[in-house]
């Protein structure tokens, strides 16, 4: 007779059936690899739930100390301006002015200042408004003839870069041949509920203002920094690959208007005056604008509505939408040295965007930060009530250990029925 061995041995050598679903005799199919199975003691789970409640409150404390370190200065202005409200293309500014006095505390001229705007009740992540963008427009890589191309090209094509707006804010009757449609660059829902109100810092008592906006020496304002294309807000990744603006020729040749009543707002270069034109046709329920010309100087056959710059890194901010209906948004960064803690400043407010109608607000924010970002309890505060969970499990199983212990492999703990 063959031993057990034997047979084993012989079991293990058969080939596998054609077609069987036996998994192969190897050591990691047949699970025998070699493995380390600790043995839960009482010993370890007290000491394991003691040390992870003791990290988690001194990782804790060291959150709530940065972010109490964080200086951080909200005004709510939506009601405040009501009565300045304006349009987004209006010809005329009715701008409100409200004053504060900075706190005296030296982080706010020693550390580079974030400012934001903050609203609430605004659900970007609805779904239907989430889908309502079109990547590939924004990238150019939908765009006939992107991104220097001078020939105007097919309105058929031009309609097949709208495809991923889903119907929403894509296009309109052409206002000069009702025959054809214009198609809208950016298009989508995302793209033309982008938030629109301009800021401007001014010390109150010397009158000058805030250069927030360095970078940008493009436009005239009257000592003011540029209201469009700031630089450092938004994620490198997106301008340089996401959100690619297209050259002047195809501007000229492709986009039959473009921007609003106030071409600087549009972020579009402001060298492109010189072949536009004030224009009062109806874009889709609003002011086209300007009316492009072609390198000839006569007005183009596009069938583009050019309304925003995409490389503008306000719109590239405001694309990136949030998941919560209460969310900040970088505006722009304030450099070390530029602000005087305790001085008393306006802040200068062209309001265009609505909340009143979904009952949001809207705030203007300030804020240093540390090396957990800006100002949040949140997170410590979650750290110091798991802490103190595991602390307090451990102790409970402290003490039944003490009065109730249990012998580890105890046999009368087994049921053999």
């Amino acid at each position: 007779s063959r031993s057990r061995t034997d047979l084993s041995s012989s079991i293990r050598t058969m080939s596998t059936p054609s077609g069987s679903r036996r998994p192969a005799d190897t050591a990691f199919k047949q699970q025998r690899l070699r493995a380390w199975q600790p043995i839960l003691t009482p010993k370890w789970v007290i000491s394991s739930f003691f040390a992870v409640g003791v990290a988690f409150i001194g990782i804790a404390i060291g959150i709530l100390g940065a972010s109490n370190q964080v200086q951080e200065l909200s005004l709510q202005y939506d009601a405040k301006c009501e009565n300045h409200f304006m349009s987004w293309n209006a010809s005329s500014y009715s701008e409100c002015i409200l004053n504060f006095t900075l706190p005296s505390n030296d982080k706010w001229a020693t550390s580079e200042v974030y400012v934001y705007y903050e609203l609430s009740n605004f659900y970007q992540n609805h779904r239907k408004y989430v889908q309502s963008r079109a990547a590939k427009q924004l990238a150019g890589t939908s765009m006939p003839g992107f991104p220097d191309s001078s020939k105007t090209q097919p309105s058929d094509l031009a309609k097949a870069s709208i495809s991923e707006c889903q119907g929403f804010a894509d296009k309109f009757q052409d206002p000069q041949d009702a025959s054809k449609e214009l198609y809208m660059y950016p298009c989508g829902l995302v793209a033309v509920s982008m938030f629109n109100d301009t800021f401007y810092l001014q010390n109150a008592a010397t009158k000058d203002f805030v250069d927030w906006n360095p970078d940008n020496t493009a436009c005239n304002n009257n000592g003011r920094p540029c209201p469009t294309n700031p630089s450092g807000i938004a994620w490198k990744s997106d301008v340089d690959k996401k959100y690619i603006a297209p050259k002047r020729d195809w501007i000229l040749s492709n986009c039959k208007y473009i921007g609003g009543n106030d071409f600087t707002l549009s972020g579009f270069d402001p060298n492109l005056k010189d072949s536009i034109s004030p224009t009062s046709d109806n874009c889709g329920g609003y002011r086209c604008g300007h009316r492009v010309k072609d390198a000839s100087g006569l007005p183009n056959q596009g069938s583009f509505f050019c309304w925003h710059n995409v490389s503008d890194e306000d719109f590239i901010v405001w694309m990136r939408v949030a998941a919560l209906p209460r969310f900040k948004k970088l505006y722009r960064k304030i450099p070390a040295n530029k602000l005087k803690p305790g001085a008393t400043y306006s802040l200068i407010i062209q309001n265009r965007f609505p909340v009143k109608d979904f009952g949001g607000t809207k705030t203007f924010v300030l804020s240093t930060t540390s090396w957990i970002g800006g100002k949040n309890n949140f997170l410590g505060i979650a750290y110091i009530v798991v802490g103190i969970i595991c602390v307090a499990l451990a102790i409970i199983f402290l003490v039944k250990h003490l009065i109730s212990p249990r012998i580890l492999g105890d046999p009368r703990y087994l049921n053999w029925k």
